[in-house]
């Protein structure tokens, strides 16, 4: 994965955790992030104490997804460009050192998808061979963060309102 373009790349974002602890970690785009205790190892296996970093970065848009250099052939047809409701990349690190998710755990990403729809199955890209590996379906939830942020939304006052004087 090149970005064909300097300065467009989707950027991340870094979220502090407590390695032992865990942490839910909740996006502006209605996405939740579950990690759960003890979930990293260190490249020898070894458990992780102290603070980790999540780095985590979405993908709406053709547009963001062409920015990142991210390859959307089919694997089944590389003459085929895969239809995308939304992707992310995520990342564990600790002392700028990549950390790995430790056998027995899972990280759950719940994507604020801005697609509708039940019909798209899960990819893992092998940044290696630059090659998607099918990972299954899921059945599509309701993104109740973001449908409670919309609400918000509904309750602000219309127009701008005058300066009030303060005495």
């Amino acid at each position: 994965v090149a970005p064909p373009f300097k300065g467009l790349d989707v950027s991340f974002t870094d979220h502090a955790i407590d390695a032992v602890e865990g942490e839910v970690v909740k996006m502006s785009t209605g996405t939740v992030i579950k990690v759960p205790k003890n979930a990293f190892v260190d490249e020898n296996g070894v458990p992780v104490t102290g603070e980790v970093t999540i780095k985590y970065r979405e993908f709406h848009d053709m547009a963001s997804v062409l920015a990142s250099g991210i390859t959307l052939s089919d694997p089944k047809d590389p003459n085929r460009v895969m239809q995308s409701a939304g992707m992310f990349e995520i990342r564990g690190e600790q002392n700028g050192k990549s950390l790995q998710i430790a056998n027995d755990k899972s990280i759950e990403v719940s994507m604020g998808s801005y697609v509708q729809g039940n019909d798209y199955d899960f990819f893992l890209l092998d940044q290696e061979n630059c090659n998607w590996q099918k990972q299954g379906t899921a059945e599509a939830t309701s993104n109740t963060s973001k449908t409670q942020a919309l609400k918000e939304l509904d309750n602000l006052p219309e127009g701008p309102r005058k300066p009030r004087k303060v005495n």
